[in-house]
């Protein structure tokens, strides 16, 4: 999936929701991309600080649009 495709369908999956959650877009940069997968789950390993103690390195930008598509891709 292209992240086009990936935000429109992560901005439908959270419509609705009580949580404000950040409007992704094909532009979003990595800091949205982390505030949304933090939103979404928020016991996940997203941000720096959690990323660098568990796994020893931050998510990629790249990472970040994976770990979406495979959120919304289970619900």
């Amino acid at each position: 999936m292209t992240p086009a495709t990936i935000a429109t369908i992560a901005n439908a999956a959270v419509d609705g929701s009580s949580r404000i959650h950040p409007t992704l877009t094909a532009d979003s940069d990595r800091e949205t991309l982390i505030d949304w997968l933090s939103t979404c789950d928020p016991n996940g390993t997203y941000t720096d600080e959690d990323s660098l103690a568990e796994f020893e390195k931050v998510l990629t930008t790249a990472e970040s649009w994976d770990c979406i598509a495979r959120m919304v891709d289970d619900s």
